[in-house]
């Protein structure tokens, strides 16, 4: 009797160990298959996710650690609409929540504050309303946090900022209101958006002239352009690598969709630096302004559908600009133009790539330009072996060793790392009004200025009055494109004219 008695306790006892690891080892299961239950998903990318299985470690978009404790949940992109649940508070060694770009609405769970080793909470371009909640204040490991492009509103909490190992917040795009914290994470965040977009159009303007400056006593510009890429993807790796950003590292799959994105990105960019020997900046400036009338001939022929009127208008004045500064510019080369003109061609043929191909869908903006330095290099150092600049441009490079010639190449490379720098700043900070307002004084400051220096433009009536349409052009095209936009609802796709600014 003793003997039956003891061999019922230990067999309930092994029943009850069991049902408990069960229990235990399908809690993250539970919260995975409640957020499930919420979402709609009509491409059926959550398929896989089967609540009969005790470990959801098998199933796709779920990353786990060695223990099979889930690490990252990848649904970026998916598109999944529906609301987030309170028990994915439950997942405590989840590292990543990779949601962004879907049509998620309601609020933020305030258990997402238990996530207590999240190291990255991207949740931006969805509809996600109500406040940000102070409870993110808890997450001490988190590096990346995201929450553009939605409807949020009250204040930034303050307890963001006792998080040390924040460095980048992304908050913009809401309606939110109250001021920005200043401790901590927030210490050296530039306050004003209009700061971070200004100095994102000064660097570029400043990467014209710079550029024009090297090129007037450096003919190489396929080997400036390669130095240039080159000092890009070693700066991003090493940002990666350090932690500054959340870059990933190359992944072919990936690599493969952007080659040729990055052929005609590059092209476009190789073809408007060799464009600057035989061009003044203000004709420069007023040819690249074609690119939007180019994509809406493209968009033309490929069925797509008719601009505003505003829009029309504004790229033909644009365009009948060019025409009139060309007949009065006496300083007018052919082959400059034609290197200008080919760059508008290249430049468009990306955009329309970009737009149809999906190819840089769910890339950061730092992400893309480290494929695109990374995968022109090969192309580069190819074009330059094949047309004869090199080794002559080293052997150029070496024997301008004068002071100020240096001085500008050193400035050229390190304005090409201010100018990334500054441009991921804006994407982060600004708004699409300040976007606006900032292209369109840059245009304006660059064109005058390029009246008097690096060689100047003789002035000429034709000449003057041309570029005046051209830039009147331009100014009301940024005004038609705004308000085309401040119009229309939220797009879970963003423009692909912004990869072109």
């Amino acid at each position: 009797m003793a003997g039956c008695l003891s061999l019922t306790l230990l067999m309930g006892v092994v029943m009850f160990s069991v049902v408990g690891l069960e229990v235990s080892g399908n809690s993250e299961g539970d919260a995975l298959s409640a957020l499930r239950r919420s979402l709609s998903d009509p491409d059926k990318v959550l398929q896989s996710w089967d609540p009969n299985l005790v470990n959801p470690c098998t199933w796709f978009h779920i990353t786990c650690n060695q223990d099979n404790r889930v690490t990252r949940l990848d649904l970026g992109n998916s598109n999944l609409s529906g609301h987030l649940v309170p028990e994915l508070g439950k997942l405590e060694h989840l590292q990543y929540l990779e949601l962004y770009k879907n049509n998620i609405q309601g609020t933020i769970p305030v258990e997402l504050g238990n996530l207590k080793s999240l190291i990255s909470l991207d949740l931006y371009d969805n509809n996600i309303s109500g406040v940000v909640p102070p409870s993110l204040g808890k997450l001490k490991s988190l590096v990346f946090l995201r929450l553009n492009d939605n409807q949020l509103t009250g204040p930034i909490p303050r307890e963001l900022s006792g998080i040390s190992s924040l460095k980048v917040v992304d908050v913009s795009k809401n309606n939110l209101c109250g001021t920005i914290p200043t401790s901590g994470p927030f210490e050296h965040i530039p306050l004003s958006n209009l700061f971070a977009a200004l100095s994102y159009g000064v660097a570029s303007m400043a990467m014209v002239f710079i550029n024009k400056a090297v090129l007037m006593q450096y003919a190489y510009s396929m080997t400036l352009l390669t130095f240039q890429q080159g000092v890009t993807t070693l700066l991003i790796h090493c940002g990666r690598v350090m932690g500054y950003t959340k870059a990933k590292g190359i992944n072919f799959a990936t690599a493969k969709k952007l080659i040729l994105v990055s052929l005609f990105y590059n092209a476009n960019v190789a073809f408007a630096l060799a464009s600057l020997k035989g061009v003044n900046i203000p004709m420069y400036i007023a040819i690249k302004r074609l690119t939007p009338l180019a994509v809406l001939v493209a968009g033309f022929f490929s069925g797509k559908g008719r601009p505003s009127t505003q829009v029309t208008l504004s790229v033909i004045l644009t365009a009948a600009g060019v025409v009139v500064a060309a007949l009065g510019d006496f300083s007018f080369d052919l082959v400059g133009y034609s290197m200008a003109l080919t760059s508008v061609f290249f430049q468009t043929m990306y955009l329309v790539l970009v737009e149809k191909s999906g190819a840089e869908d769910g890339l950061s903006s730092i992400e893309i330009m480290f494929y695109n330095s990374f995968l022109s290099l090969p192309f580069l150092l190819f074009l330059i072996i094949v047309t004869g600049e090199f080794p002559n441009s080293l052997t150029v490079l070496f024997a301008k060793s004068t002071l100020s010639f240096s001085v500008i190449v050193i400035l050229s490379l390190v304005m090409g790392i201010v100018l990334n720098y500054t441009m991921f700043l804006c994407t982060i900070v600004n708004s699409a009004l300040t976007t606006t307002i900032v292209g369109v004084l840059k245009g304006v400051g660059s064109t005058t200025l390029g009246f008097f220096m690096l060689g100047g433009v003789e002035v000429h009536a034709l000449n003057v009055t041309g570029l005046a349409i051209n830039t009147a052009g331009g100014v009301w095209y940024s005004y038609a494109k705004y308000q085309q936009k401040k119009n229309k609802p939220p797009k879970l796709i963003s423009d692909v004219e912004s990869h072109g600014r």
